[in-house]
């Protein structure tokens, strides 16, 4: 009686309309795990309107590895509609999770010319554990890319995927 009675007003918590009251159940759920609410964090992780919930929902799925969760977040780090950081959670949700399994989607974000920095950066680590020809292929192709971030990763990612002396014979 006592967990129904938790989970109904965690529950009304995630409801709220002030973000700060939903992110404070989402805290809640941290310290005290219900898997029955779950489907409302994931839930918020596709539709809230606040970014700052659905980011913290997406770090609450994380902690407690969350795997229902992982193909809506690769569907959601690469649409191109929603912000930045958002994006950035996802795509490194997906990588905590299972990065192998969503490597093409990974890779489509690596080889995406107008994607942003930093969401490459997170896709270029992650092709490292994928190692396929494509991940290399997508990892290639940032080696000269426009942007030393970029650059630099590509240099990094290539000499793992082709082993550490490949790297002495890049110039970025």
């Amino acid at each position: 009686a006592a967990t129904a009675v938790v989970l109904e007003a965690i529950s009304g918590g995630l409801q709220q309309s002030e973000p700060q009251v939903r992110i404070a159940a989402l805290d809640v759920l941290r310290e005290v795990h219900i898997p029955d609410a779950l489907p409302a964090v994931r839930r918020m992780v596709a539709d809230d309107a606040d970014q700052e919930v659905r980011l913290q929902a997406i770090q609450l799925l994380v902690d407690v590895k969350d795997t229902e969760i992982v193909p809506a977040l690769s569907k959601l780090a690469a649409d191109n509609a929603v912000g930045v950081p958002l994006r950035e959670a996802a795509l490194r949700a997906v990588v905590a999770g299972d990065a192998t399994s969503y490597g093409q989607q990974i890779t489509q974000i690596a080889m995406t010319d107008d994607a942003p920095a930093n969401l490459v950066a997170i896709a270029l680590d992650a092709l490292i554990h994928v190692g396929d020809d494509e991940a290399k292929h997508a990892i290639a192709k940032r080696l000269i890319d426009s942007r030393s971030l970029l650059r630099a990763r590509a240099v990094e990612a290539y000499a793992q995927v082709q082993g550490d002396d490949a790297a002495a014979h890049i110039v970025p």
